[in-house]
């Protein structure tokens, strides 16, 4: 009997005790559990156990928003999409717009992992009616991915826009990232007045010139050629690199002429031939601009240049036939448009008003003739027309 009440009487620890060693290891593990490595231990990717001293710290404390969040995001990452549900709408005092956020990013995972194209494209009509403008901007930059997973580059496009407006550091990357994904969704009008904006706040003439570019060629695909020859008449004077250049200026006097900037289609040309003095195409170029501006007689002043460089060029050749009907040019050119005529024995007469006119076909063996030095052919019959 003695020997059982000592066994009844000894206890290891007493009740106070035990409420201070309770204590102890909840401070203990507060304490712990409070840091960063909970959600990232010893560097290295998070894994079940982190998620399971997460929800055990957050069972202690569910009124902390910031942990609930970073557990939400943690069950994410490690694919646990039904235990992140289940804190979401456990959570006591939820944020609306960040909880509305991770309702659309946990039902968009689903969705594709069941390959559910219904799904899907709900989420979409979803996301078109989400306002997005009280979020994060963490969040807002988890949006934008979110929304080109769902194939809405517009949208996509517009949260850019939204970070780029909160938060200085990411200004320009979030305005090029904005300007990028209205271009993926075919609305490059948009996409340009992003890129003007970033020309007229850019400080470096690499990055102007850029963004100049880049905004002439939204222009171009939105139809607004006189915009875009408004850029480049803007950025005329700072082109002067051969290598990066003259491409722009090549293509920027069909612009010019296609907008009936006929002047700036001469200044674009001044300055291609500046840059490449021997570029043989610049003149071919000034033909055509020289054309389009009704300069016929500068036309066939540089035309016949042309047809020596280019005798086999049938275009040309034919255009340089035209100017020589329209313009009758001299007695020599149609001499020795006579001559090689003759020499092809091929010929149209009309007689309208009492005079021959050659037609185009035949004029254009004149200038063939004549780019070739076909002198032993011609030089008779020019004796006669002399």
């Amino acid at each position: 009997m003695a020997s059982s009440s000592v066994t009844k009487n000894s206890r290891l620890l007493n009740p106070w005790a035990l409420a201070v060693v309770a204590v102890a290891v909840g401070g203990l593990l507060w304490t712990t559990f409070q840091r960063e490595e909970v959600f990232q231990p010893d560097g290295r990717e998070p894994d079940a156990v982190s998620a399971n001293y997460a929800e055990l710290l957050l069972s202690a404390h569910p009124d902390d928003d910031h942990l609930r969040i970073q557990l939400v995001d943690l069950l994410i990452r490690l694919g646990e999409y039904t235990k992140a549900r289940q804190h979401l709408e456990a959570w006591p005092k939820p944020q609306p717009e960040t909880q509305a956020y991770y309702r659309i990013e946990l039902d968009s995972l689903v969705a594709a992992k069941s390959n559910d194209l219904i799904a899907q494209q709900a989420l979409m009509e979803r996301l078109n009616s989400f306002d997005h403008r009280k979020l994060p901007v963490p969040l807002l930059q988890k949006l934008a991915k979110l929304a080109l997973t769902l194939q809405a580059p517009a949208f996509a496009a517009g949260v850019y826009e939204e970070i780029a407006d909160r938060d200085p550091a990411l200004h320009n990357e979030s305005l090029e990232a904005a300007a990028q994904w209205y271009m993926a969704a075919e609305q490059p009008g948009r996409a340009a007045q992003i890129y003007l904006q970033l020309r007229r706040d850019s400080q470096e003439a690499a990055e102007r010139r850029k963004y100049a570019q880049l905004a002439f060629n939204g222009l171009l695909s939105a139809g607004q050629g006189d915009g875009a020859a408004q850029v480049l008449s803007d950025e005329l004077p700072l082109l002067n690199n051969p290598q990066t250049d003259a491409a722009w200026l090549e293509q920027g006097v069909d612009v010019a002429v296609a907008n009936k900037r006929f002047a700036l289609a001469q200044r674009v040309l001044n300055q291609w031939q500046v840059l490449q003095p021997d570029n043989p195409h610049i003149a071919l170029k000034a033909f055509h601009v020289r054309l389009a501006i009704g300069d016929l007689a500068g036309a066939w002043e540089t035309g016949q240049q042309l047809v020596v460089d280019h005798p086999d060029d049938q275009a040309l050749l034919e255009q340089m036939a035209h100017l020589g009907e329209w313009q009758a040019i001299t007695r020599w050119h149609w001499g020795t448009g006579f001559n090689c005529w003759r020499s092809k024995k091929t010929r149209r007469l009309a007689n309208t008003r009492g005079i021959w006119r050659v037609s185009s076909s035949t004029l254009i063996d004149q200038f063939r003739c004549w780019a070739t030095s076909c002198t032993s052919a011609c030089s008779p019959m020019s004796s006669l027309m002399r």
